[in-house]
């Protein structure tokens, strides 16, 4: 059986060594990646002896010279196997002094080890990792990185950049989550905005989307169908809820009706309230999809998409946090999303003068209901698409299930 890789970069004697003993401990392969194999001497040994049988390697590299790092995980990755938990742990200069005492030199060598070598660290190994749909990044750092420091300036502005560097790859690259009510943390990708298996609040279940596999169990039962989407018609002998099912003992869930809006003017905003739109004209089309790249983008056995002219669409608020992601081999299929909350949001095609409108983002009736179904061979098995109703902070009303398909 193939063992996952731990990478570590700077594997001394102190962090190096027992971060070496944990991850060998746990079933892990460890490269090693250090200036000097003496160095990484006392690393081995401990990853050697928490497991005899863990395959443990060191590559040389300094963090001062990004191109070696990359060389060095690159060889981990052909050598022992690709890295599927890489820890940064290389750390710069931490000599006593008062800030006007530091050197430019000082300040460029202390920003190439905490930042310019993480960065490379990094992108040797995401690429990877992102294909697979599965790593882990870490990063050693220190309270520095939250203060300043008036005796080790060095290392506190090193850490500040450090921090910096990590929050930017999170906010890139992460699994996302938004607290959507007392019940729920909702789960999305970061790059791409699908929805993702999330766990229970008491993390003794994961909730997994039927639209993220084609082996779904059929639904069960329809909820909060008191709050079903005005153009949805909910069919079928599916039992039906006006909230939880009582069997779960969960409590009701309230809503403020929206107050009226403009004339002429159909609102839609997303779950957290960060984005508003207003749709001022009618929908040329209304398709259900259930290719399989919509079912997974929505994690749902298919999305609702309204076309509209391309000025038809008009962003009231929030524009900024829009999120787009296209698939590289796709020749159109783009998602634009809210990257506070993940809810899919409408994509202007510039191209084609046309607006696609996710219609569970839409918070007044939009007056007219689906007119065709879109399919392909690769419709989900085992899934039908009940409506499930989502609410906002501010309660206003969102069909969720088969409601947020952004592109045809």
């Amino acid at each position: 059986m193939t063992r996952p890789v731990c990478a570590i970069v700077g594997a001394g004697e102190g962090l190096g060594r027992a971060l070496a003993a944990r991850f060998a401990g746990e079933n892990c392969d460890i490269g090693l990646v250090s200036r000097s194999r003496e160095g990484s001497r006392a690393a081995a040994e401990a990853a050697f002896s928490a497991d005899p049988e863990a395959k443990v390697d060191f590559f040389a590299a300094d963090a001062r010279q990004p191109e070696t790092v990359e060389r060095a995980l690159n060889d981990v990755a052909s050598e022992i196997g690709e890295v599927e938990v890489l820890i940064y742990n290389a750390r710069g200069e931490f000599t006593r002094r008062e800030p006007l005492d530091m050197t430019y030199a000082e300040l460029e060598e202390v920003y190439r080890v905490e930042v310019v070598g993480a960065f490379a660290a990094a992108r040797s190994v995401l690429p990877a990792m992102r294909r697979r749909g599965a790593g882990s990044v870490m990063f050693s750092s220190a309270t520095a990185a939250f203060r300043g420091s008036a005796t080790h300036p060095l290392c506190a502005i090193g850490k500040f950049g450090l921090r910096a560097l990590s929050q930017s790859l999170a906010k890139a690259y992460s699994i996302a989550h938004y607290r959507s009510s007392h019940l729920l943390t909702r789960s999305f990708c970061g790059t791409c905005g699908s929805v993702v298996p999330y766990p229970s609040e008491a993390r003794d279940h994961i909730v997994s989307l039927g639209g993220c596999h084609d082996r779904g169990k059929k639904s069960d039962c329809n909820n909060f169908v008191a709050h079903n989407a005005p153009w949805h018609d909910i069919t079928g002998p599916l039992p039906r809820h006006d909230d939880y099912p009582p069997e779960t003992g969960y409590p009701r869930v309230e809503e403020e009706p929206l107050p009226p809006g403009p004339e002429g003017v159909v609102r839609g905003s997303c779950m957290c309230g960060a984005i508003e739109f207003h749709l001022t004209e009618s929908f040329k089309l209304v398709h259900n999809c259930h290719c399989s790249r919509c079912r997974r983008a929505r994690a749902a056995a298919h999305a609702t998409n309204g076309l509209a002219a391309m000025d038809a669409v008009r962003f009231v608020r929030g524009e900024d946090h829009l999120k787009s992601y296209k698939l590289p081999e796709a020749m159109r299929f783009t998602q634009v999303f809210c990257d506070v909350c993940g809810s899919k949001m409408p994509r202007i095609d510039p191209d084609r003068g046309i607006a696609i409108v996710p219609l569970g983002a839409l918070d007044d009736d939009r007056g007219r209901r689906r007119r065709t179904t879109s399919s392909s061979p690769a419709r989900a098995s085992g899934t039908t698409s009940p409506t499930i109703c989502r609410r906002s902070r501010r309660g206003r009303r969102r069909a969720e299930s088969d409601g947020v398909g952004t592109s045809p």
